[in-house]
């Protein structure tokens, strides 16, 4: 099979990261985690973002806005293409798109196109393409994902030439994410009263309700939730719905750091390793679900 038609994909729980060959621009140099020396946006990438928001609206979805840090991601990913022959979405640091995008600044990834190839120079080609893939196709066309980084890198000599990286996400990036809420003190529950014997004359005794079991609804996609369970640690807490859950991100003061928990990170990824009563968490979900709190 030819190298410029090879088609690979890769899908983690609700995130899909397509993978495929395809086409990029002269731009950046990346460096360190996520060091790009050009950002700027070039014609063919602003092209790009018209035609796939005019292929979303086909769909009744909104159209997608660039976003910095998005933009930033997938200039670090194509360049880091563009320098070696490897062509995953693992990038030459081992990070997945969970862990490089959050490097990147930006606070809830959601999904990746990878394209390289001689062929696909053009803004038209690459989306061509993609559209052409089912699995590319699903990520275009996710209702709710908000922003996108678009990246077109060619490097002479390279194994395929052109590389282009579109990365998506669901809300904008701001420059300070919100501080977490301080979890509260609580309160010891008040000692159990003794209850006096039924006399052989009085109604006998009712039985207390059964206790209603708490828990914690998760909307399909990106959900602001407040923990109000015990200490647990994520896997504890959303191991069960593994199947559903795709990331779990708090931000932590302390470390001034975004720490984050997902069934597809590898567990020295894991930052995020214990929730927290009162402490507000990030989590995006396949589908709605609820997850048990007590």
């Amino acid at each position: 099979m030819s190298k410029f038609t090879r088609v690979a994909c890769a899908l983690a729980a609700f995130a899909t990261f397509a993978l495929m060959t395809a086409a990029a621009s002269p731009a950046a140099q990346a460096s360190g985690s996520c060091d790009v020396t050009d950002l700027s946006i070039d014609s063919e990438e602003q092209s790009f973002l018209q035609l796939i928001n005019a292929y979303r609206a086909k769909s009744n979805l909104a159209p997608l806005t660039l976003d910095p840090a998005l933009n930033r991601a997938a200039t670090w990913m194509a360049t880091d293409l563009a320098s070696r022959q490897g062509f995953s979405h693992t990038d030459s640091l081992g990070r997945s798109p969970w862990v490089r995008m959050p490097d990147c600044g930006v606070s809830w990834p959601g999904g990746e196109n990878l394209a390289a190839g001689s062929n696909y120079s053009s803004a038209q080609s690459a989306l061509s393409a993609w559209i052409n893939s089912p699995s590319h196709r699903d990520v275009m066309l996710t209702a709710t994902f908000k922003t996108i980084g678009i990246s077109r890198v060619y490097r002479e000599g390279s194994y395929y030439g052109w590389y282009w990286v579109t990365d998506f996400g669901y809300v904008a990036n701001d420059p300070a994410p919100a501080p977490t809420a301080t979890p509260q003190p609580t309160l010891a529950p008040p000692a159990p009263q003794p209850i006096a014997p039924a006399s052989s004359s009085g109604p006998a005794p009712i039985a207390p309700p059964a206790p209603v079991q708490r828990t914690l609804s998760l909307a399909s996609g990106l959900s602001l939730v407040t923990w109000e369970g015990d200490y647990l640690s994520p896997d504890e807490v959303f191991g069960p719905a593994s199947n559903w859950v795709a990331m779990v991100y708090v931000y932590d003061l302390n470390s001034q750091q975004w720490l984050r928990w997902s069934p597809a990170l590898a567990p020295e990824l894991r930052t995020l390793t214990e929730m927290r009563r009162g402490v507000q968490y990030w989590v995006i979900t396949s589908r709605a679900v609820d997850v048990p709190i007590d």
